[in-house]
């Protein structure tokens, strides 16, 4: 299924790229299919090389889908705003995903010999270690949807900052890293969380679409 879906999604980059006359849509996903392939194939397996886990995963979860998207909707071309952007939006692929979910699946890698972040340094440092990566996301974020559409615009960044307090409340809460594991696996947190995660994409897609509506 992986296999076909790669292939799907290169066939559709080939297309875009056709059309645009702008090849880079296939250099972009052929980067994302590598990072893919170091984060999980043996015996490279970034996975389980410290900070190499979260670098991996927020290029190919948040640096390529990102860039791509771009891309697309600007003709092949991105500007220093966009690029604002996508850093912020990339940093805060890295600071969810590479470093904050690592805390609740501790145990689990620790016992399988994965060196995430949260086995190497504790799960409350990567807590903290989260929040400061997730903060300088949405200065990112705001700067780069400001210099885009204006200023009105950086209200876009509203949803990371929502969940950007809710974590500073959740390490807060956690003592000791046996707490703070415990915290994380909770359902209601986790259900709280993928609601602040939408917030984050949201609000983004919010801004661009009144962007668009004004400009008609």
């Amino acid at each position: 299924i992986y296999i076909g879906e790669q292939i799907i999604t290169i066939a559709m980059a080939l297309i875009v790229s056709v059309m645009l006359r702008n090849f880079v849509f296939v250099l972009v996903k052929m980067i994302g299919i590598m990072a893919g392939y170091l984060y999980n194939a043996e015996p490279i397996r970034l996975k389980r090389r410290g900070l190499w886990n979260p670098v991996m995963n927020s290029i190919r979860m948040g640096f390529v889908p990102g860039l791509i998207g771009y891309l697309a909707v600007h003709q092949g071309r991105i500007s220093a705003g966009g690029w604002m952007l996508l850093i912020g939006m990339t940093l805060a692929t890295m600071g969810r995903i590479g470093f904050w979910v690592t805390v609740m699946d501790r145990d689990e890698d620790a016992a399988e010999g994965i060196h995430t972040p949260s086995v190497l340094y504790g799960p409350r440092n990567v807590m903290w270690i989260a929040i400061g990566v997730l903060a300088l996301a949405s200065v990112l974020t705001a700067s780069g949807l400001a210099v885009l559409f204006g200023p009105w615009a950086a209200v876009g960044v509203i949803g990371g900052l929502g969940g950007l307090a809710y974590r500073i409340t959740l390490a807060q809460r956690t003592p000791d890293d046996r707490a703070a594991v415990d915290l994380l696996r909770t359902r209601k947190v986790i259900r709280t969380e993928r609601l602040w995660d939408k917030a984050l994409y949201g609000a983004v897609i919010a801004v661009g679409i009144v962007h668009l509506l004004m400009a008609a």
